[in-house]
């Protein structure tokens, strides 16, 4: 059973029974008011008659004719008046009917302790009423009046309520339940979006309509499939890199892998002279040493992400000389001139790691630069943040190599690199490293004029 459904038919039932309830109960009363009315009619004239017929037995009393046959005498003359009214009388000399004008099957002792009453007979209503005969005991009389005209009015009144009460029923239920679906319906909106959701739509949005608590509902669902399907975008390209890396590391450890094979198996199997043999082995000598740094730099990725880091705070000009010395015999060797720019900053990391960071940057930079280059770094407070900034005046990038610069195995200039010694991991590495550090990372280049990596800490604690 649908939502709207559970709703729609307990309070569809307990609207018609309300309903109902009330129209019998109304009508029970009005009825029962009218009936009370029609007694207290009765009893009233019974009363005024009595009162005429106490007067009439008097003067026969008085004159000595109140016999038997003069008061039916009297009686008749009232009944044929009353009759035409719709009244029937009876007379009682003890328990003796001595007058009656009707057809009820009536009894004294059945009459004579009640005072009004309403019987049914052959399809006909009476209200009766009785009472003695003022100041003439001995007599009771008793006032029939036909009701049966009131009540087959009310029984027209009451198939006509009945109707009426089935007909607004259908028009409030059919307005209920247009009402009750209006009202689902958001609510069968997002039964629909879930339902698209758990298929894998992810960019289902449900129109929000309203401020109720509906709206904010919907709302909240919005920004949960939002969320959702942001995580997943997420973990798809988590995915497509982690493919990627497989695929570009299988191929990477497969070139100097097969390189190593083929010229070793050469050198066993031909006979080669000492020069060829030495050449030989500084080819092997250079990929085994790629498969080395390769094997480093990995191990280096796995301790940043299943270990801890201990961080401290650093004085960045340190940081900035012991990077310097490590690269000197690089810079020696193209001639490059590195400006170190000097600071009184201070980070908080790891010094192992941004030593790493500043080195990465540098050998990057030393690979672009043509012999005789430029490259500066400083490590200033900018914004109340250390930042460092790694600028060379080599041929710089466009911004899609941009875009791609810190993917596992991406080279800009793949022979370059691969002749220079490098894997493709560097960047993937310092990416890892900022990461860790909860730093930010842009590049500023353009072609032919160079490039410059910023890298911004967050504000000392």
């Amino acid at each position: 059973m649908r939502f709207w459904q559970k709703i729609f038919i307990p309070v569809l039932i307990l609207f018609l029974v309300l309903l109902n309830t009330c129209i019998y109960i109304l009508y029970s009363i009005t009825y029962q008011n009218n009936l009370d009315s029609e007694k207290n009619r009765t009893t009233s004239e019974l009363y005024a008659l009595s009162v005429a017929l106490s007067r009439d037995f008097s003067v026969l009393n008085d004159n000595q004719m109140l016999t038997t046959d003069s008061v039916r005498q009297l009686m008749n003359a009232y009944g044929a008046y009353y009759k035409d009214g719709g009244v029937y009388l009876r007379l009682y000399e003890g328990d003796d009917a001595i007058y009656h004008a009707d057809e009820l099957p009536l009894q004294m002792a059945e009459v004579k302790d009640r005072t009004v009453f309403t019987m049914s007979y052959e399809d006909n209503a009476y209200a009766c009423a009785a009472d003695a005969v003022l100041n003439h005991e001995t007599y009771h009389l008793v006032y029939i009046r036909d009701i049966t005209q009131m009540e087959k009015t009310w029984d027209e009144l009451l198939d006509f309520v009945m109707w009426a009460s089935l007909i607004v029923s259908a028009i409030l239920g059919l307005l209920l339940y247009f009402l009750i679906r209006h009202l689902a319906r958001p609510i069968t909106r997002l039964a629909k979006a879930a339902d698209q959701v758990a298929e894998g739509a992810y960019d289902v949005e449900v129109p929000v309509k309203g401020t109720d608590e509906i709206a904010t509902l919907t709302k909240n669902f919005n920004h949960m499939t939002a969320q959702i399907g942001e995580h997943v975008l997420e973990l798809e390209d988590e995915s497509r890199k982690k493919q990627m890396f497989m695929d570009n590391f299988t191929h990477e450890l497969r070139t100097p892998l097969t390189n190593i094979y083929g010229y070793s198996e050469f050198m066993m199997r031909v006979a080669i002279s000492e020069e060829d043999r030495l050449r030989y082995l500084d080819y092997i000598m250079r990929e085994s040493k790629r498969l080395n740094i390769m094997s480093t730099e990995l191990f280096n990725l796995t301790v940043l992400r299943n270990n801890d880091i201990e961080m401290k705070t650093m004085d960045c000009q340190t940081l900035l000389d012991a990077a310097a010395q490590t690269l000197s015999e690089k810079l020696r060797a193209k001639e490059i001139t590195l400006t170190v720019l000097p600071t009184e900053a201070s980070v908080n990391g790891s010094w192992a790691l941004i030593e790493s960071l500043i080195i990465n940057f540098s050998e990057n930079a030393i690979r672009a630069c043509e012999n005789g280059g430029k490259i500066q770094i400083s490590f200033l407070m900018e914004d109340g943040k250390p930042t460092l900034r790694v600028r060379d005046n080599g041929k710089g990038m466009n911004q899609d190599q941009i875009a791609h610069i810190t993917e596992p195995f991406y080279r800009v200039d793949k022979g370059r690199t691969r002749a220079q010694g490098g894997v493709g991991l560097g960047l993937y590495l310092c990416s890892e490293i900022v990461r860790v550090h909860q730093a930010a990372l842009r590049f500023d280049s353009e072609i032919g004029k160079g490039t410059e990596v910023i890298v911004q800490f967050p504000n000392m604690k």
